[in-house]
């Protein structure tokens, strides 16, 4: 057996082991996974952004990143986060008035499956993140 035909079958049992333990196949929808999320903190500032950063392991082009954010006594928003590099996405809160309460969670979806996202925090939308806007 030659040194270059060892190392291609080496490589295909690599790659058959892999697709054995993690159950990859062409026809099932690979899930994105959620690591992390920015918590925001109180600020003075009524100009904004806000920026939002979300660590999620998932292809781009079917990983679908949500902000949803509600200021208090408004509606919610829903806000596409966009991917940044890598694993970071990120979204944009618009600046609010001093005394304002912003609440905030992050959902990622595969785009064949949209009805159960991961979130954050875990307990979202009962438990949220938050941060208010403050007088300096």
């Amino acid at each position: 057996m030659s040194r270059q035909h060892a190392t291609g079958s080496k490589q295909f049992l690599f790659a058959l082991l892999l697709w054995v333990i993690l159950g990859v196949s062409g026809c099932e929808a690979e899930s994105p996974t959620l690591l992390d999320a920015s918590i925001l903190q109180d600020t003075t500032d009524t100009n904004g952004p806000y920026r939002v950063m979300a660590q999620v392991i998932g292809d781009p082009e079917t990983t679908v990143v949500e902000l949803r954010y509600q200021v208090v006594g408004q509606q919610e928003a829903i806000v596409p986060m966009e991917p940044y590099d890598g694993l970071v996405w990120y979204a944009d809160i618009p600046g609010q008035p001093t005394g304002s309460r912003i609440l905030y969670f992050i959902a990622v979806a595969h785009v064949d499956d949209l009805e159960k996202p991961q979130v954050l925090p875990e307990a979202a939308p009962n438990s949220q993140y938050s941060f208010r806007i403050v007088a300096p």
